[in-house]
């Protein structure tokens, strides 16, 4: 990864996708803090670089959502992917299977969040 930031530059796209990817490696791990920085640097290149708006932010934010649901803030795992999923109808079809993807993790937080919410009544 070293080797990788100095031949392109720690603020190039592709080191935004690197991070990303590693950052699910670490929430395998629980190793969240350190997901947490990798999506924060990925998200800061992928906003200078493209904008709120683009595809690759959406990406982002599904991972950030994933991240959130391991670390148990269910509500916080809503509002991310929610983001995610609304930027990615936005810019890819509807049918695309990172819409397809997000929409399955958020099924998925919404079904333990539902089944606390039966727990509690």
């Amino acid at each position: 990864f070293d080797i990788i930031c100095r031949c392109l530059g720690i603020q190039d796209a592709e080191i935004a996708d690197i991070r990303q990817s590693r950052a699910l490696v670490y929430i395998e791990q629980d190793k969240f803090d350190t997901a947490d920085a990798d999506l924060t640097s990925a998200s800061n290149i992928i906003r200078r670089t493209f904008g709120e708006q683009h595809p690759k932010m959406g990406f982002c934010l599904h991972k950030r959502g994933m991240l959130e649901f391991a670390k148990g803030n269910i509500s916080q795992a809503i509002e991310v992917l929610e983001k995610s999923l609304k930027i990615l109808k936005q810019t890819l079809d509807k049918y695309h299977p990172e819409v397809a993807d997000v929409l399955i993790t958020l099924g998925e937080v919404q079904s333990v969040k539902d089944s606390s919410a039966a727990l509690i009544s």
